[in-house]
C-alpha cells in the first residue's frame, strides 16, 4: 500500500478528528515529508482535508468520497485487499468478470464513482453519473445450478433493503424480481450475471451488480427517467448531508455475503414477500423463457421459495414465472 493510500486509510479511521503529522508518519512508517506530499496529493484529488500548523490534519466529516478503506471500515465480511474502488468504469460487472478471468480470489467487491456503460436487465442502460450514486459489483463462487440463479437476485434485493434500513432508517419495497422502490419510485436496480459450466450445469462464478440512486444528480435525471427514478435522499437535502455512502456499501455487502452463505435456508424469502409490491396485484407479463413471448395478463398469487412469481392468468391457469418482465397495472410501467 502506498503512503497516500495509508494516510487516507488513517484519516478515514479518524474521520472528523484532527490528527498530527507526526502520528500519521509513525502509523504509516513514512517520513513527515512523505506524509505532507500524500496529504497535498489527496487535496489535489478533491478530498476535503483541513490542516492546521499546530494541530495537524482532519478529513472533513462531510466527506463522501468512496474509498476502499472507508468501505472496509464498515464491512466485516471482506478483507481490505478484496475491495477495488475506481473513479470511472464502463461497468462494474464488466470489470468484475475481467478480474475473475484474471483468477482474482473471490469474493471481491468492485465499486465505481461513475459508469460510462452501466447496464440493467434486458439490455437496458443504467444512468450512472458521478457523485450521486452507488455502483457496485460483488463477485463470488456460489454452489448452485443455473435453475436457482433467480434466488441470488432475490437475496440481493433483501440485502439492499436491509442495508438501506440499517444506515438510513428507510424502508424500501421490492418490485419482482430486482427493482427497489421508495415512495413509489425506483431507487435501485440489480443485474445478476453468471459464468456457467455447461457440462455440469453449475454456476462457476457470479457477479451481482447493484446500482443505487443515492442523491439527485447534478442536472437531474434525463427526461425519460423523471417519472420513474427516485433517490434515497430527498431532493432538497443539502449537498454533503449524510456522508454515508461508504457505510451503506459496507452494510449491503455484509448482508449480501451473509445471505448467500445461508442461501439454502431461504429464511430471507419471508422478508422478500413482506416487501413485495406485486403480491395480489394485476400485472402484464412476458415469460423470459419463451423467445418472442407475447404479453399476458394475470394476478400475482405469491412468490415461491426459489423466487419464482406465481401467477393466475386470465384463463384461470396458474404458472410460475422464473424470468421475464412484468408491469404492475396500478403504477407507472418501467
Amino acid at each position: 500500500m502506498s503512503v497516500k493510500e495509508t494516510v487516507l486509510r488513517l484519516l478515514e479511521a479518524k474521520k472528523g478528528d484532527m490528527v498530527s503529522g507526526q502520528w500519521l508518519a509513525e502509523e504509516s512508517g513514512a517520513s513527515r515529508t512523505a506524509v505532507w506530499k500524500a496529504i497535498h496529493s489527496l487535496i489535489e484529488e478533491g478530498y476535503p482535508i483541513d490542516s492546521s500548523p499546530n494541530k495537524g490534519y482532519r478529513l472533513s466529516p462531510s466527506s463522501d468520497f468512496l474509498s476502499a478503506d472507508g468501505i472496509h471500515s464498515n464491512c466485516a465480511r471482506l478483507p481490505r485487499g478484496s475491495i477495488f474502488v475506481y473513479k470511472e468504469l464502463d461497468s462494474t460487472n464488466n470489470v468484475g468478470k475481467q478480474l475473475i478471468a484474471e483468477k482474482r480470489e473471490m469474493p471481491f467487491l468492485v465499486v465505481s464513482e461513475s459508469q460510462t456503460c452501466g447496464r440493467g436487465r434486458m439490455g437496458r442502460s443504467f444512468f450512472s453519473p458521478s457523485g450521486s450514486g452507488i455502483y457496485m459489483t460483488l463477485a463470488l463462487q456460489p454452489e448452485l445450478d443455473v435453475s436457482r440463479s433467480v434466488l441470488m437476485t432475490t437475496a440481493a434485493s433483501v440485502a439492499v433493503c436491509r442495508g438501506i434500513r440499517d444506515v438510513l432508517g428507510l424502508e424500501c419495497s421490492i418490485k419482482w424480481v430486482n427493482d427497489i422502490y421508495l415512495n413509489g419510485k425506483k431507487v435501485c436496480g440489480i443485474l445478476t450475471e453468471g459464468i456457467t459450466n455447461f457440462e455440469t450445469g453449475q454456476v462457476d462464478a457470479l457477479v451481482i451488480g447493484i446500482g443505487i440512486n443515492y442523491r439527485m444528480p447534478e442536472g437531474r435525471f434525463p427526461d425519460d427517467l423523471q417519472e420513474i427514478a427516485g433517490t434515497l435522499l430527498k431532493e432538497d437535502s443539502p449537498s454533503g448531508v449524510l456522508p454515508v455512502r461508504n457505510q451503506l456499501l459496507g452494510s449491503i455487502t455484509d448482508h449480501l455475503i451473509s445471505l448467500i452463505d445461508d442461501l439454502d435456508s431461504r429464511d430471507f424469502m419471508k422478508e422478500y414477500r413482506q416487501r413485495s409490491l406485486v403480491i395480489g396485484k394485476d400485472i402484464r407479463f412476458i415469460d423470459g423463457t419463451q423467445r418472442g413471448g407475447r404479453s399476458q395478463e394475470g394476478t400475482v398469487v405469491d412468490i415461491d421459495d426459489n423466487g419464482g412469481l406465481i401467477i393466475r392468468t386470465r384463463t384461470g391457469e396458474q404458472l410460475t414465472l422464473n424470468s421475464g418482465e412484468i408491469t404492475i397495472r396500478t403504477i407507472c410501467p418501467l
